[in-house]
């Protein structure tokens, strides 16, 4: 789930395997890499975006072979 606030974006990430950590990347519209957090772990929220530009971002969350992707705007 990825909430908006004032000028940045909440992340939290559940998953039912809570022993593995995941990575978190940020990549712009253009496929360049704005952001990267490895070794992160499941329950916490994770805020980001607050120097991020107007415009769209592909956060890509990866917890071993599972992947997920979420487009964030921001306005």
């Amino acid at each position: 789930n990825a909430t908006e606030g004032n000028s940045s974006f909440s992340l939290y990430v559940n998953s039912p395997d809570r022993k593995e950590s995941f990575s978190l990347r940020v990549v712009d519209a253009g496929g360049k890499q704005i952001e990267h957090r490895p070794n992160l772990r499941l329950g916490q929220s994770v805020s980001l975006g607050a120097a991020y530009r107007k415009g769209l971002y592909l956060v890509e969350v990866q917890q071993g072979r599972k992947r997920k992707v979420v487009r964030l705007i921001k306005q």
